[in-house]
């Protein structure tokens, strides 16, 4: 003996009962992966906030270098052309040194 539920086709109302069952379980579905992706892109959001924040501060590092090796820079540059000014002035002293000995030679010598 058959049951009659199983041997006679599903009703119109049965049918969409059935297709409102799939589309709520669709539905859920859908907002929890709608939930994973929002999480996912906030964390994505953060993670890019981090590297632009680890960036700034290497930026920030690479500028303050910068400054301190410019300086440094400057301060080598002008203790260069203080040398040479020492320099030039002490072989001009030298010099005058050596004309005079020279003179007080040829003088002696005449």
């Amino acid at each position: 003996i058959h049951n009659e539920s199983e041997a006679k086709p599903p009703s119109k109302i049965e049918a969409l009962e059935a297709e409102i069952a799939k589309l709520r379980n669709d539905h859920l579905k859908l907002m929890e992966e709608e939930d994973i992706a929002r999480e996912s892109a906030a964390e994505h959001v953060n993670e890019l906030a981090e590297n632009d924040r680890l960036q700034q501060a290497e930026i920030s590092r690479l500028n303050q270098e910068l400054a301190a090796k410019s300086q440094e820079f400057e301060n080598l540059k002008d203790q260069l052309h203080n040398g040479i000014d020492d320099g030039h002035k002490s072989l001009y002293e030298q010099s005058q040194e050596e004309i005079i000995r020279l003179k007080a030679v040829v003088s002696t010598l005449e």
